[in-house]
């Protein structure tokens, strides 16, 4: 399939990032970093940017992403939390991270909205959901982190690429979908209509898609694709799994 170098380097990031995430967190339960609890008092804080595309997350905590005509980021949270949650524009992206630790159950929400996205990330732990639907040429949704993230898209081409732990759940149209795992994963997608779907998966998980020309499946990981619709199937397993008609 056309996506085995961009695989390569997805691999590689992601889990590197991913090993970073588990180490931030691992190390505020071990006592390498001083933590500190969580107030509370709940405040809302806007933030003013006028200029990104995409949103990359490295937070504890949820965040809900909506096409506007303008820009907005507000977070909801505990007033420590939130004054420790930085949010600043690299390249075309939004940025939403934290270095602090807190103890202590508390939640921390982000509203993030742009007129246009190309790229949705979560490399945190929490979850994202889109308010509305996500509306792009070329969209791109990246799991790197652990959570769930929720999407209602219509793309002509989905990207999605998953190295962390948790579910993605989508419903929608695309007329292209690829998906390369390098994770552990569940996919809901029944509800989001392809023409073609590619899936790569080196990884652990489970695909549930649909797909009315083409499904292009490379196994050399261990889980299952489930499909409906009539594609013409083509299909190479090296690992453990298989391909599933469930119509």
């Amino acid at each position: 399939m056309p996506i085995d170098k961009k695989k390569q380097k997805y691999e590689k990031t992601g889990l590197i990032l991913l090993a970073s995430t588990l180490l931030f967190l691992g190390s505020c339960d071990s006592g390498d970093i001083e933590c500190v609890r969580a107030s509370d008092e709940v405040i809302t804080e806007i933030r003013d940017f006028n200029s990104f595309d995409g949103v990359v997350t490295n937070i504890v905590g949820d965040v809900s992403v909506s096409q506007g005509a303008g820009y907005a980021v507000k977070i909801t949270g505990p007033d420590n939390v939130v004054a420790q949650t930085s949010t600043s524009i690299d390249g075309h992206l939004l940025v939403v991270g934290s270095d602090a630790c807190f103890n202590g159950a508390y939640d921390l929400k982000v509203e993030v909205t742009a007129p246009d996205f190309s790229l949705i990330n979560l490399s945190g732990v929490g979850d994202i959901s889109t308010v509305g639907i996500i509306s792009a040429g070329r969209l791109e949704m990246e799991m790197m982190g652990a959570g769930k993230i929720t999407a209602q898209v219509d793309a002509d081409t989905l990207l999605t690429l998953i190295s962390g732990t948790g579910e993605i759940a989508y419903n929608g149209t695309a007329a292209r979908h690829d998906l390369i795992c390098a994770g552990k994963y569940t996919l809901n997608a029944y509800d989001l209509m392809t023409e073609d779907t590619y899936i790569q998966l080196t990884g652990t998980g489970d695909s549930y898609i649909s797909a009315s020309n083409r499904l292009d499946v490379r196994i050399t990981g261990n889980g299952n694709v489930f499909y409906k619709g009539n594609p013409v199937v083509t299909r190479e397993i090296i690992g453990t799994g298989d391909v599933l008609d469930k119509n």
